[in-house]
């Protein structure tokens, strides 16, 4: 087979570039370092080919990790250099062999390659038998679920996991070093605060050495959980594990690999906040786990293991399920799949003792010992977690409300106060990184106490079941004190997750995903629930110390939202807690439950849209109900201000704008959506108005409507060409401008573009979005500066503006807002990030402009025009228009906003480079664009752009 594909990588087609089409990456993607895939048609079946080359590259992983300083050290075997000639991966068949993977582990035969390795003490979990042909059907022994006696007596055995690797898999795996680089990313982020695949075993290439489908599913689990939010610009890598594990199940592929595989993608499921989905997947893990046998006690159909490295493994796989399975429980208070843990059931041993595999220093707890030991980090989760079961039991108990009762309550959350404060202290002594692993049962041990206490804060007395429903009858004194201790406990932990959140976020902001990628989202939960607390004490007490609290753990899980998406399901479900956006009923709700309770009633969509749609809330609340309903589009919001949700109402519109008569105004983008409905206002206030556009012929027509609209205006409206993909016109267009004209009053940077199809570029190559956002606005600015400072001499004082048109986007940059080391994309970004970042842009350019012109009479404003649909939203997936356009408000709005930010009369130069907000008030800005250094290296940086130009 020729080593070239078929057709043109993905690249070259969306540059039009010529591709020479080379495998495994073109020579033009190599030169540039960018990323070289290749399209795979839909009835695309491997041939006998690329499943040599997808063998090559396991291989050459093999010899890697067989040739690793820690293997030679314990002069292990390489998987592929025994005496055996049975392995997959050294046949090299030419005729549509399928990789096969045998997870039996109680009788190595004589065809195993690994037979030789059992002179140097260890079992092989994975061995090699003789695969099936592409015709042969494997059969899974039913006997096992029909009688299981009979399966033993028979000596059974689970069949090889058999079956071809699908195309999108194989297509994924076989780039590059994509298999190495996953590994190693994996191993350095998620696998230190949720350890349950060996590295040891993965070192010593034990599961690598047979490549079946199961391996191919557990390197794609890893590279799925490891991707941040803010590069998961679809669905496409989620949907392909989804329908790779289904394959896997309907071929009766039973093995370790593919149930950890499957824990992997529940746990990227919960951390993105994928519902019902993470509930349904951690279900079928508890399913998975009893047909492996590995819970404690069980029989195990996989055999008796002689390593404890892998008997570790299969136990912590085990703890991974319990842990996810309470963390699906924890918000809904449903019923946990697992059972109660047993007190002699074990706790995983040290992390790095198992990492290394040194058996001489391991020593194994029972789930009985005393909390006070100090543990590993892990075995910590798995106590955090069988804490959080018995809370959870705790609370969805609705019996009477005994002494006994009342003292079995305060005694776990005593337990629980207790078990915090030692892990707590245990962090006191690790280096930051260590201290990072402990950061999920530290929180687990709060998000308990708030499940367990929470209904006991309420003044009123609450049942079990869900939506805080009162119970009838008075509180007893005993009932009243439980009360009032559950309020000092409950107010304490919070305080606690503010000062660890506030100690934590500028690490995380300053690092990045390098950071995020190694806490826990385990945590996420606890951060939520303290803000609500804050959120509830500022409704009932008015503390601004309260409402300073909450904005701080809103930042935090803005934060965490780069590279864990639940926490920016989190941050939109805290704004139906804000007491100023609540209806009546909402606030009553509030002052009689505590904790989460104040928002169960906003946060229902059934609720929700029960209210009268003609009430005042009912708009308020269908905002929330679609704003949750848009991050199941995925259209993802990092960053969510009340501003954004509940505009302000608009306070300067056509009906008290003063008279426009002898002001000039510039309006880029005039030929439609928001620049139209501004034109018009300003036409109608007998304004002179400059419509900046690329289309004459659609400008020509807009302007005939509104001079229809308007017959009586002595305003008037010119057509100024404006293409803001080629910088080459930019000057041109300005000289026309400058050509008849003497002043100019106000210029609105306004038109742009909003995720357009990933690929897309200027005329010079720009990726688009910061070509016409960015680049383009700033030279025009460049070349109408000296018109706009020189109409400030004669003009009203603060009446000159330049307006920067922004986006809510801007708060939900990555952090860093600008990566100065990224900024041609060579490491792909996905769509939105992209757009959020040229959007932060607008705000540097706004906040640095009016550092560079202070004392010239020109007002520099950023601007966040609101959401309404708009040609703006021409590329957006039809979903996501559709969901987008129930939470949109009409046009006119937006130019409100603008309207407010050139022409209030509370702006002044005190305000200069603030930050508006729909539809007219002035709001502090994202602190960090308001960083002199990033300014400044941002319009340096911009400058050299576009010198050549000028």
């Amino acid at each position: 087979m020729a080593n070239r594909s078929e057709q043109a990588c993905k690249a070259c087609k969306k540059q039009k570039r010529r591709c020479d089409k080379a495998l495994p990456e073109c020579s033009l993607c190599k030169r540039t370092q960018r990323l070289c895939e290749y399209g795979i048609a839909a009835d695309f079946q491997p041939s006998a080919g690329d499943w040599i080359m997808m063998q090559a590259r396991l291989t050459e992983l093999e010899n890697r990790l067989a040739n690793s300083p820690r293997a030679a050290e314990q002069h292990i075997l390489s998987p592929i250099s025994g005496p055996s000639s049975g392995s997959v991966l050294e046949q090299g068949s030419t005729s549509g062999a399928t990789f096969c993977d045998s997870i039996d582990t109680h009788s190595i035969g004589s065809n195993s390659v690994n037979s030789s390795s059992q002179s140097i003490g260890f079992t092989p979990a994975y061995s090699t038998v003789e695969y099936p042909g592409p015709t042969s059907v494997t059969h899974f022994p039913a006997s096992m679920f029909l009688d299981v006696d009979c399966y033993i007596w028979s000596h059974a055995r689970l069949p090889v996991p058999s079956g071809v690797i699908p195309a999108p898999v194989l297509a994924l795996l076989s780039q590059g070093n994509v298999v190495l680089d996953v590994s190693q990313n994996y191993f350095a982020t998620v696998h230190t605060w949720f350890p349950m695949i060996s590295k040891k075993r993965m070192d010593m290439g034990l599961p690598v050495q047979n490549a079946g489908p199961d391996l191919a599913m557990l390197f794609l689990g890893m590279k799925l959980v490891t991707t941040p939010a803010v590069d998961i610009t679809d669905s496409a890598l989620y949907d392909t594990a989804k329908s790779s594990l289904a394959s896997l199940e309907s071929n009766g592929v039973i093995s370790l690999l593919c149930l950890q595989a499957m824990i992997l993608v529940a746990l990227y499921e919960y951390s993105h906040a994928i519902y019902p989905a993470a509930w349904m997947t951690v279900g079928s893990c508890a399913r998975y786990s009893d047909v492996l046998g590995i819970t404690p006690g069980d029989y195990s159909p996989l055999g008796q293991v002689t390593t404890w490295t892998e008997a570790e493994e299969r136990r912590r796989v085990w703890w991974s399920i319990y842990i996810l399975d309470k963390l699906m429980s924890l918000g809904s208070r449903k019923r946990c799949l697992l059972p109660d843990i047993h007190p002699q059931c074990k706790l995983p041993v040290d992390d790095d003792v198992w990492d290394r595999g040194e058996v001489n220093l391991a020593v194994s707890h029972s789930t009985s010992i005393s909390y006070q030991l100090q543990q590993s980090p892990f075995a910590r989760l798995c106590q955090a977690s069988i804490y959080l079961g018995r809370a959870i039991s705790s609370a969805r108990d609705n019996l009477a409300m005994t002494s006994s009762r009342i003292e079995q309550i305060m005694s776990l959350a005593g337990e629980l106060s207790d078990f915090g404060a030692i892990v707590d202290n245990e962090t006191t002594t690790l280096s930051p990184e260590k201290s990072a692993i402990l950061l999920a049962p530290r929180c687990i041990a709060r998000s308990a106490l708030f499940v367990a206490l929470d209904r006991f804060t309420c003044p009123e007395k609450i049942s079990a079941e869900p939506g805080y429903v009162d119970s009838p009858g008075d509180k007893t004194q005993n009932e009243i004190e439980l009360q009032r201790q559950s309020m000092h406990i409950i107010e304490q932990a919070s305080e606690q997750l503010h000062t660890l959140g506030m100690e934590l976020l500028p690490a995380f902001r300053t690092d990045g995903i390098s950071s995020l990628s190694k806490v826990s989202p385990f945590m996420l939960d606890s951060i939520y629930a303290s803000a609500a607390t804050f959120h509830w004490l500022l409704g009932e007490g008015g503390n601004e110390i309260y409402r300073t609290a909450a904005a701080d753990l809103d930042m935090f899980l803005d934060t965490m939202s780069s590279m864990w998406r639940l926490g920016s399901t989190y941050r939109e479900m805290l704004a139906v807690h804000d007491v100023t956006a609540r209806s009546p009923s909402q606030k009553r709700a509030g002052a009689e439950c505590g904790v989460r309770s104040a928002a169960a009633e906003a946060a229902s969509p059934q609720v929700a849209l029960s209210v009268r749609r003609d009430s005042p809330q009912c708009g308020r609340i269908l905002n929330y109900y679609f704003l949750w309903q848009l991050q199941i589009a995925k259209l993802s919001i990092m960053s969510v201000r009340r501003s954004t949700i509940i505009p302000n109402k608009p306070t300067l519109t056509e009906k008290n704008l003063p008279d426009q008569a002898g002001k000039v105004f510039l309006i880029t983008g005039a030929s439609g959506g928001l620049g139209k409905e501004l034109a018009s206002i300003l036409y109608q206030r007998n304004g002179k108005i400059y419509m900046a556009a690329r289309s004459r012929s659609k400008t020509d027509e807009v302007m005939r409507d509104i001079k229809a609209a308007h017959p009586n205006s002595t305003g008037s409206m010119i057509f100024l060409p404006l293409v803001l993909d080629d910088l080459t016109t930019i000057k041109a267009s300005a000289q026309e401008f400058l050509a008849q004209e003497s002043r100019l009053d106000v210029l609105y940077n306004n038109a742009g573009v909003m995720v357009p199809p990933q690929g897309s570029k200027t005329v010079q190559g720009y990726e688009l979005q910061i070509g016409v956002n960015n680049l383009a606005p700033f030279l025009f600015t460049h070349f109408l500066h000296p018109i706009l400072a020189a109409t400030a001499q004669i003009a009203p004082k603060n009446s000159v503006r330049i307006i920067w048109v922004s986006s809510s986007a801007a708060d939900g940059a990555p952090t860093p807002a600008i990566d100065f080391t990224n900024m041609d994309y060579h490491n792909e970004e996905g769509i939105w990030p992209k757009y959020s970042r040229s959007k932060a842009g607008n705000v540097l350019h706004a906040v640095e402009y009016a550092r560079r012109t202070a004392g010239e009479g020109i007002i520099s404003i950023a601007l966040n025009p609101g959401n309404f649909v708009t040609n703006l939203q021409q590329n957006m997936p039809r979903m996501q228009l559709a969901i987008f356009k129930l939470i949109a408000h009409a046009p006119k709005n937006g130019a409100y906003t603008q309207l407010f930010a050139s022409h209030s009369p509370t702006i002044t130069e005190k305000e200069n480079g603030c930050w508006v907000s729909p539809f007219g008030k002035v709001e502090p800005c994202r602190k960090d664009l308001l960083d002199d250094d990033l300014g400044k290296k941002y319009w340096e940086w911009t400058e050299e752009q576009v010198n050549k130009y000028k």
